[in-house]
């Protein structure tokens, strides 16, 4: 029997950092063969994109498949300038933090892959942009689930759309979701 503050502390683990499909097949959480192959924290993301404090908003992604999808973890608390002066006495994060920080997301999920390492990343454009609810400064944590949808080379470049959503703490429901455009460019151009 688990008691109510055990099950709470499980499913917010569960819910900030779910377990992977690595953890299910090998019978459970911890000591996971490989677990970090899926996981980059700050210091790597810093290695894979150009972005830096106080604009790269990552903590880290996890459950990363190069090329293919990724968690981005953005905690607002870690940046309070961003809400200074946006509706004083009723702060919230600016919509377009929350698509540039699911932006970075994709920009590692693309970047970590060897074949693109050292290239530099172009937000090209963002539609159908959702903001169903607010994220407030004091939220825990931002999960942003992006999904690689397309790419497609054009010389030297590669063009792309990811879309994205954010949760919120145990919110079952996106409070954001959206899609970008990118480019992957030779640095220097």
């Amino acid at each position: 029997m688990v008691d109510n503050d055990s099950y709470d502390i499980i499913m917010a683990q569960n819910l900030v950092y779910p377990r992977t499909k690595k953890e299910v097949t090998m019978g459970g959480g911890g000591g996971v063969v490989g677990e970090d192959d899926d996981r980059r924290g700050r210091e790597e993301i810093e290695e894979i994109i150009p972005h830096r404090s106080p604009f790269l908003f990552l903590r880290e992604v996890y459950d990363l498949v190069p090329g293919e999808s990724g968690v981005g973890v953005f905690n607002p608390e870690d940046y309070p300038w961003i809400t200074e002066g946006h509706f004083p006495g009723n702060e919230v994060v600016p919509g377009f933090i929350t698509a540039e920080a699911m932006a970075q997301t994709g920009a590692v999920i693309l970047l970590c892959q060897e074949e693109y390492e050292g290239r530099g990343v172009r937000l090209l454009g963002a539609d159908k942009l959702k903001w169903r609810s607010p994220i407030v400064p004091d939220e825990a944590m931002v999960r942003l689930h992006v999904t690689i949808q397309k790419t497609r080379k054009v010389g030297d470049s590669v063009f792309g759309t990811a879309t994205g959503k954010a949760f919120i703490n145990r919110e079952p429901k996106p409070a954001f979701s959206g899609e970008v455009k990118f480019a992957l460019v030779n640095e220097g151009e």
